[in-house]
C-alpha cells in the first residue's frame, strides 16, 4: 500500500531508485514492494515509467508479468505520451525473450491513431531495429512499408537498414532513395540524404553526398534557424579532402557561435593532419570568446575530443592560452572551465596536476572573488 501523505507514483519511484543498491532478500522484497505500489497509479503513462524502470531490475516470470502490465498501460495511455514508453524500451527490450520481444512489434501494428499512429509506428520500429532477430526485422520492414505518413515511412525505412541483410538492404535502398529525393519538405530532405550516405552505394555516395552538402546550412521554413553542426558532424567522415574545405565554409558561415565552434570541431579530426591545429584553434578561440557560462562549456565539451587528437606539444599550447583566457574572467569562471578541460589537463600530467591546479585556484579566492 501506498504511504499516507505520498502518492503512489512518488513511493514507488523512491522504492524503485533504492531497491537495485539493497542487498538479497531486502531487495527482492523491496522490488516487489514497488510493483505492488506501481499497480496503484492511476495515470496510464506514470504507471509506465515506474514499472519500466523496475522491469531493469526483475527476472524470468516476474519480468513477463511486468512487461504485459506495461504494454496494458502503455495501450489504454493517450497515444500522445506514446515516445515515453519507447524511450524506455530501449533499455528493456533487450532484457525480453524471444517471444515478449515479437509482442512490441504486435503494439507497433496497434498504433493507428490518426494524429500520432504513424509517428509512434516510425519511433517503435527505430527504437526496437538495433535488438531485432532476422526474422522479426522482416516483419518491422512489412509494418514499416504500411506507415501511411511519407516522412515517418522513409524515416522508419532508413532507420531499418542498417540492421537488414544485404538483399534487404540493397532493396530497401532502391525504395527508398528517390521517395527521400521526392520530399517537398526541406529539413526532411537534409535529413533522409545525410542518414542515408553510409549506407548508399560507392556509386551513389558522391551525389547524395553533393546534394546533402547543398542543404546543409539552409534554414528551417519555420524556425529560420540552420543547424549546421550535427549535420557536419554526421557527414564529416564520409567527404572526400574537396568537400572538407566546402564543409570548413559551411561550419564558418554560421552566425550562432556554439553552433560554428561544434561544426569546426567535427570537421578538423577528418582534415590531414597539417590543417587539423589551426582548425581546433580557431575552435577553441570562438569557445573562449563566449560570455554566457554554460554556452562556453556546450562549447568547450564539443571541442575536448578533437583537442585530444593533437600532439602534446600543440595541446599544450592550446591548453595555456585557454586557461590564460579563462582566467581573465570570475574565479567561478575558471573553476568551471577547468571542469571541461580536465581531460586535457590529466593527459598532460596527472590526477594530481588537477587537483594541485584547483587548490592553486581556491586559495588565491580570498583576493579573487
Amino acid at each position: 500500500m501506498a504511504e499516507e501523505g505520498r502518492s503512489p507514483y512518488e513511493q514507488a519511484g523512491l522504492l524503485a531508485a533504492i531497491a537495485p543498491h539493497l542487498p538479497g532478500k531486502t531487495r527482492t522484497t523491496a522490488l516487489e514492494n514497488a510493483i505492488g505500489v506501481a499497480r496503484q497509479i492511476d495515470d496510464h503513462l506514470d504507471r509506465v515509467r515506474v514499472l519500466a524502470d523496475l522491469a531493469l531490475h526483475v527476472k524470468g516470470s516476474r519480468l513477463a508479468e511486468v512487461w504485459t502490465e506495461i504494454l496494458s498501460a502503455t495501450r489504454a495511455a493517450h497515444p500522445s505520451g506514446f515516445i515515453n514508453f519507447v524511450w524506455r524500451l530501449e533499455d528493456i527490450f533487450p532484457r525480453l525473450p524471444r517471444r515478449l520481444q515479437a509482442q512490441a512489434l504486435d503494439l507497433a501494428r496497434d498504433q493507428r491513431d490518426p494524429g500520432y499512429g504513424d509517428t509512434n509506428r516510425g519511433h517503435l520500429l527505430c527504437a526496437l531495429a538495433p535488438h531485432l532477430s532476422s526474422e522479426l526485422l522482416t516483419e518491422a520492414l512489412r509494418l514499416a512499408r504500411e506507415i501511411d505518413d511519407s516522412g515517418w515511412h522513409v524515416s522508419s525505412l532508413i532507420g531499418l537498414i542498417p540492421y537488414l541483410s544485404p538483399v534487404q538492404k540493397a532493396t530497401v535502398l532502391d525504395e527508398v532513395l528517390p521517395m527521400a529525393y521526392a520530399s517537398d519538405w526541406l529539413p526532411s530532405r537534409r535529413s533522409f540524404l545525410i542518414h542515408l550516405v553510409p549506407h548508399v552505394s560507392p556509386e551513389q555516395r558522391p551525389r547524395v553526398l553533393a546534394d546533402a552538402l547543398a542543404l546543409v546550412g539552409e534554414p528551417d521554413p519555420l524556425s529560420g534557424e540552420a543547424d549546421r553542426a550535427d549535420d557536419l558532424a554526421e557527414l564529416a567522415p564520409y567527404l572526400p579532402k574537396d568537400r572538407l574545405t566546402e564543409a570548413l565554409v559551411l561550419a564558418r558561415g554560421g552566425d550562432d557561435v556554439e553552433d560554428r565552434v561544434r561544426g569546426l570541431a567535427a570537421i578538423a579530426p577528418y582534415l590531414p593532419i597539417d590543417e587539423q591545429s589551426s582548425v581546433i584553434r580557431e575552435a577553441l578561440v570562438a569557445a573562449m570568446s563566449v560570455d554566457d557560462r554554460s554556452e562556453r562549456v556546450e562549447c568547450l565539451k564539443a571541442v575536448v575530443p578533437a583537442w585530444r587528437r593533437l600532439d602534446d606539444d600543440e595541446m599544450y599550447r592550446l591548453w595555456i592560452a585557454a586557461v590564460r583566457a579563462s582566467a581573465r574572467r570570475s574565479r567561478t569562471d575558471l573553476l568551471v572551465d577547468l571542469v571541461i578541460l580536465a581531460p586535457i589537463t590529466m593527459h598532460l600530467g596527472s590526477t594530481d596536476v588537477v587537483m594541485h591546479t584547483f587548490d592553486a585556484v581556491q586559495a588565491v579566492g580570498v583576493r579573487w572573488p
